[in-house]
């Protein structure tokens, strides 16, 4: 019995030694994706501007914001901007895409974006999101 028991403590501390390790290693979590940023500017009268830049390791086939997200300042969703109705907002055999898209909103309400970064190399592509902090319109 005490030797069942022994084995059993032993494949105990093995497994979770493994685990452990495991935990330890952090695989790249965006393979292509290196930098991100984005900042909205108020252009008056309501109308803002979302701004976003987004750095590849290497060229891409495809690079830039696939979707932006617009909240109010107190987190309700307001719209999507897409890159299907923008031509802007993804660039192609470039490592490095910047630019921005307009947005008429409300004078006086304070807006956020959560943007959505895409890159495709061409045999790999990928996402991550950054948020902004507020502006008011």
């Amino acid at each position: 019995m005490k030797k069942i028991f022994s084995i059993t403590i032993a494949l105990c501390v093995v497994f979770s030694l493994t685990i452990c390790a495991s935990a330890d290693f952090s695989p790249l979590s965006n393979p292509n994706i290196e930098s991100t940023s984005g900042y909205i500017s108020k252009t008056g009268n309501g109308s803002i501007e979302i701004h976003f830049r987004v750095i590849a390791g290497e060229t891409m086939v495809t690079l830039g914001a696939s979707s932006i997200d617009l909240y109010k300042s107190n987190g309700s969703y307001v719209t999507t901007l897409y890159s299907t109705n923008y031509d802007n907002m993804l660039g192609s055999d470039t490592i490095r895409y910047s630019s921005s898209v307009s947005y008429q909103g409300v004078s006086g309400q304070s807006y956020y974006a959560v943007i959505t970064f895409y890159a495709d190399s061409g045999s790999v592509s990928s996402t991550t999101t950054y948020t902004t902090a507020s502006v008011t319109a």
